[in-house]
C-alpha cells in the first residue's frame, strides 16, 4: 500500500527516539535499528522504489546522526553520476571520476573523510551552488559484485568529528540494500534517459 513505506520510516524513527532516551544512543542502537530496518525493506520491495529509497535515506540519516543522506545512480550510457535522492542536489548530474561521489563511484573505493573541504577529490562549486558547507564525509559504493551501480553518501555527523569504523560497517551494508533495489528495477533505471523521466516513471 502507498502508506506503507512512510508508515514504517516514522516507526522506525519512533523506535530510535525510545532507545536513544534508554541507552542514550549506544552502539548497540544502531545495531538494532539497521537489522530492523532491513528487515522493513524487504517488506517494500513492491512498492514505488524512489519511495522506498527515500526511505532508507531519512532512516539512515536519523540511525547514523547525520545531518544529509544522498543517494547517487551511475548512467553508464553518459558516464555520469546523478543524484536520485537528496535533500538539496537532487537532479545533480557529475561526470565519473568527478567529486568525491564520482571517485567511489570510478574506483569503487570507500571515502571516509574528516576534512572534505581539504580533500582534493571534494567537488566544491557544489557546496558554493547549494550554500551548505560539508566538514566530514562518508561515502561507499554501491554494486553488483563488481558492477558499480550507484554510491550512497552521509555528510556532517552530529556530536562527533568523524565517521567511526561501526558507521562504515552499518553503511556498507545499507549500500549493499540499496545495490538490489537497483539491481531489482535495472531496466526501468537504464531506460530513463534524463532526472526528469526518472520522477515521472517512479511517480506514476
Amino acid at each position: 500500500p502507498d502508506f506503507q513505506a512512510p508508515l514504517l520510516c516514522a516507526s522506525a524513527l519512533a523506535f530510535k527516539d525510545q532507545a536513544t532516551d534508554m541507552l542514550d544512543r549506544s552502539q548497540s542502537i544502531q545495531n538494532a535499528l539497521f537489522e530492523w530496518c532491513a528487515a522493513t525493506w524487504v517488506m517494500l520491495e513492491d512498492d514505488d522504489f524512489m519511495e522506498l529509497l527515500t526511505t532508507i535515506s531519512r532512516v539512515a540519516k536519523e540511525i547514523l546522526r547525520v545531518e544529509k543522506v544522498s543517494m547517487f545512480v551511475i548512467d553508464a550510457s553518459d558516464a555520469e553520476l546523478w543524484c536520485a535522492v537528496s535533500e538539496d542536489i537532487q537532479g545533480l548530474r557529475l561526470p565519473l571520476g568527478e567529486g568525491i561521489a564520482g571517485h567511489v563511484a570510478q574506483n569503487n573505493v570507500i571515502v571516509n573523510t574528516s576534512d572534505a573541504d581539504g580533500d582534493k577529490r571534494f567537488a566544491h562549486d557544489v557546496d558554493a551552488a547549494t550554500g551548505f558547507h560539508t566538514s566530514n564525509m562518508l561515502c561507499v559504493p554501491v554494486c553488483n559484485g563488481d558492477e558499480p551501480l550507484g554510491v550512497v553518501q552521509a555528510i556532517n555527523t552530529l556530536g562527533r568529528d568523524a565517521f567511526s569504523k561501526e558507521d562504515v560497517k552499518h553503511f556498507t551494508a545499507l549500500a549493499a540494500e540499496v545495490g538490489r533495489i537497483l539491481l531489482k528495477y535495472a531496466e526501468e533505471i537504464k531506460a530513463m534517459k534524463s532526472y526528469a523521466q526518472f520522477l515521472e516513471t517512479s511517480a506514476s
